[in-house]
């Protein structure tokens, strides 16, 4: 796509009077942000989410950056574990999770007065389970990215043509994705997982994750840093004892995205794939 996507999300952009976008401080809803100030200016707002699902590590980045770029911005408290539904951690978990996130949006979003709010989905998103999508569609989120027919792979190599520093930034989700599905999701859990995360982070690891299993920990790192985690085996154990594991496991598979959507493989619902108009479906 190169160049053309780049064109297209310009011009789509700038038929646009307002613009809130949903900022994360990822790759995708950076670059997007990026973009729409150089075209809209100060008709740009972003808005980030702020949640127990949200490392801390992640919110402070976020702001920082969106600080350097001199983007406008905001943070707006949400809590999706006032939802039972949710913390129960049904396969349609995302969902109903999007869900409260979008609303949230829309809200803020008629308060300012502002129709159209964006995010940075991008083509790339529908290769992997995402009932999440559903829920933005459902509230009505544009996706311009994938308008513009830029897939992950795209975004990057323009990021890095346009000199944005966090072009080759690694992929990052939220705090529940490290949960096995219909384990409860609690407070205690996620700040497990995110204390786990930062002190492996904090000794040198980079590109894992730490998935929960109830007492249990699965680490899940490049194949390359797992010779890594071993000569820091007794380190690793009683870092992640420290913070409430009993037990602390490697995963010799490695670390991949999406690994709790493993075991629902052959029993997601019939729908997943749906996608917006234009965008790749996944069969």
């Amino acid at each position: 796509m190169g160049e053309s996507g780049l064109v297209r999300l310009r011009d789509l952009l700038a038929g646009k009077r307002e613009l809130l976008i949903s900022y994360s401080g990822g790759l995708d809803s950076s670059f997007l942000a990026s973009v729409a100030r150089d075209v809209l200016g100060d008709r740009l707002i972003c808005v980030m989410l702020d949640s127990r699902l949200v490392p801390r590590s992640e919110l402070a980045m976020a702001e920082k950056r969106a600080q350097e770029m001199g983007i406008a911005y905001q943070v707006i408290s949400v809590d999706p574990l006032s939802s039972p539904e949710f913390c129960a951690s049904p396969a349609n978990r995302c969902y109903l999770c999007k869900k409260i996130m979008c609303r949230a949006l829309r809200e803020e979003a008629a308060r300012l007065g502002i129709e159209y709010v964006a995010d940075g989905l991008n083509s790339s998103d529908f290769c992997d389970y995402r009932p999440g999508i559903h829920a933005s569609e459902e509230e009505r989120i544009w996706h311009p990215l994938v308008e513009a027919g830029m897939s992950k792979g795209d975004i990057r190599t323009a990021a890095r043509d346009l000199g944005m520093e966090f072009w080759d930034q690694p992929a990052s989700a939220c705090l529940a994705s490290r949960i096995p599905y219909s384990e409860p999701i609690t407070a205690e859990g996620l700040a497990r997982v995110e204390a786990s995360e930062d002190f492996l982070r904090s000794i040198g690891f980079s590109g894992f994750r730490v998935r929960a299993h109830g007492s249990l920990a699965r680490i899940e790192v490049s194949k390359d840093q797992m010779h890594h985690i071993l000569e820091n085996g007794q380190e690793v154990v009683e870092g992640l004892r420290r913070v409430g594991f009993s037990y602390v496991t490697l995963d010799l598979a490695g670390y991949r995205t999406g690994s709790m959507n493993e075991v629902l493989r052959d029993g997601v619902p019939g729908d997943w794939h749906a996608s917006p108009r234009g965008a790749p479906q996944r069969r």
